[in-house]
């Protein structure tokens, strides 16, 4: 029963995505911001504020709110990883920018027209492995034991963490990794549904692998058309919810 709250908290960060966008970016200076205030609370208590007493006081404030959360029902898991799914922020832009393609505005300058469609492109590349696949994965295996929410937040204050130290990297490299691979799995798997041979698909990374499925780079070379961006968004959402699918069927046989 606990593992379908995965794919409703994938339905409602698409809706609340979908429907305010601008929740992407209040959640980001909110976590953002919250180093920084800890480092002056602490400033006013102690004249030596100790970095890694920061780090664990930014850390445990959305593990601790997410895991005392997800311990009341389901539903609540549900609502505290819905955020985590930050990728469908870029639709109502994506789409925004397909409307104003399919519009006229570049009729006269097809660079412009072609560059905006390769931007919206990539921009969904980018955000598929740490926006959706990653946290996917970081959900469902914390959600036996009522830690799919702080796994998943605590991946996303890291990331937005700007002290970059070489054991935060390595720490961020192995879910990156590991959401890469599974993207790029997943890209390949459903290569037929695009035309396209899943054994002739390049690319070191996901974003790569969109770029080559939708035949923006390679030997498939075409010119890009506002159509390109429906299909990306298409690709990327079939990925997340094949995936999703995966896990709770695994999980529920699992646990």
């Amino acid at each position: 029963m606990r593992m379908l709250a995965l794919p409703a908290a994938l339905l409602l960060g698409v809706a609340l995505y979908t429907l305010v966008p601008g929740a992407k970016t209040w959640i980001s200076q909110r976590l953002s911001a919250l180093p920084g205030i800890i480092r002056q609370n602490i400033i006013e208590r102690r004249k030596n504020p100790d970095d890694k007493a920061i780090l664990f006081l930014y850390l445990s404030g959305p593990v601790l709110f997410s895991t005392l959360l997800s311990l009341v029902h389901p539903v609540a898991d549900a609502l505290v990883m819905a955020p985590l799914f930050s990728f469908f922020a870029l639709m109502p832009e994506c789409f925004s920018a397909k409307r104003e393609l399919d519009s006229g505005k570049y009729a006269k300058d097809r660079e412009a027209y072609e560059t905006r469609v390769v931007h919206c492109c990539e921009a969904l590349g980018e955000a598929l492995v740490p926006c959706l696949i990653t946290p996917l994965i970081l959900c469902a295996i914390g959600l036996p034991l009522h830690l799919g929410g702080a796994l998943g937040w605590t991946y996303a204050a890291l990331r937005l963490l700007e002290i970059k130290s070489p054991r935060l990297i390595r720490i961020l490299a192995l879910p990156d990794r590991m959401g890469n691979a599974v993207a790029m799995f997943l890209l390949h798997l459903c290569a037929g549904l695009f035309g396209r041979n899943p054994l002739r698909i390049g690319g070191e990374d996901a974003k790569e692998t969109l770029m080559h499925l939708l035949g923006l780079q390679g030997e498939a070379d075409h010119a890009p058309i506002a159509g390109d961006i429906s299909q990306s968004a298409f690709a990327c959402c079939l990925c997340a919810f094949l995936l999703c699918l995966l896990l709770t069927l695994a999980g529920m046989l699992l646990v």
